[in-house]
């Protein structure tokens, strides 16, 4: 459930404990280490353990269709700017909008929503966006639509392993102290990496089934020290989260787009007719 999350550790490891071990990336692994090589001290080996599945009540799961948003973010193709942009799902007839970012994460970034029908035509068969709003200065495009789904959202709990050899008590505490520093002073941009970041997010699909996981909290539960030759100290941490599992409907739903009433007769006073629109 959260085998992104392990590499993103791994990658502020390396770079925060380079100047402590050399050649750090020999030393550190995403995977259980049973038997370190004693001239390969010290080691630092990451895998994840047990997760449960919560059910609180008035945990959001359901069989039946419903509508459900979604933002998608792409850049703007440099080769094609007009595009076609494809999209993730299927929108809803009317349901797409669409932000163009021009100078992105500068000063100077400017944000325009475009209207659909006026910037940019969708075919909603083939689920692309063509513009012929000039996006030659635009960065990316961010997509806010509807699409019709089933889906269950489930809470889980899953534990962190970090086992730590060295030849030493000293070196091994020195490490055990840096490593929880670190994952605890750097909590927020762990869980922001993981649910916003591209090459952090977990997200899988198939066949019209897709699922998503996002992380909520870490936090630090003990230490488990062994007196053995090397020396070892596993760091126990729990993940709290969610996962999401989507399952799109592309037929027979719609927006509503116009509702009328009949003319009915008032029993007092005048009649009334209602066009709602």
């Amino acid at each position: 459930m959260m085998k992104n999350l392990i590499l993103k550790i791994i990658s502020l490891l390396v770079e925060t404990l380079k100047d402590v071990i050399p050649d750090i990336n020999q030393h550190i692994q995403a995977e259980p280490l049973e038997a370190p090589d004693s001239s390969n001290l010290p080691m630092i080996a990451l895998n994840s353990g047990h997760f449960t599945i919560d059910h609180p009540p008035g945990a959001t799961t359901s069989s039946e269709p419903r509508p459900a948003e979604l933002d998608q973010k792409l850049p703007v193709s440099q080769a094609s700017p007009s595009g076609p942009y494809t999209l993730t799902r299927t929108p809803l007839s009317g349901s797409v909008r669409c932000k163009a970012f021009i100078q992105e994460g500068t000063l100077s970034e400017r944000q325009i929503w475009l209207q659909e029908n006026q910037d940019f035509t969708v075919n909603y068969t083939t689920k692309t966006c063509l513009f012929t709003y000039d996006l030659s200065k635009v960065d990316s495009l961010l997509f806010l639509y509807s699409f019709v789904s089933i889906f269950s959202i489930y809470d889980f709990k899953q534990d962190l392993f970090i086992d730590l050899y060295a030849a030493d008590a000293s070196t091994l505490e020195k490490l055990a102290s840096l490593i929880a520093g670190l994952i605890m002073t750097q909590h927020n941009q762990l869980i922001e990496a993981c649910n916003q970041d591209p090459a952090y997010k977990t997200e899988y699909s198939a066949g019209g089934i897709s699922t998503t996981h996002q992380l909520s909290q870490i936090q630090f539960l003990a230490g488990q020290p062994e007196y053995t030759s090397p020396m070892h100290l596993k760091l126990k941490f729990v993940v709290s989260g969610q996962i999401k599992a989507t399952r799109e409907v592309t037929e027979g739903f719609g927006l509503i787009e116009k509702i009328h009433s009949p003319d009915r007769p008032a029993t007092q006073g005048i009649n009334i007719a209602i066009a709602v629109e």
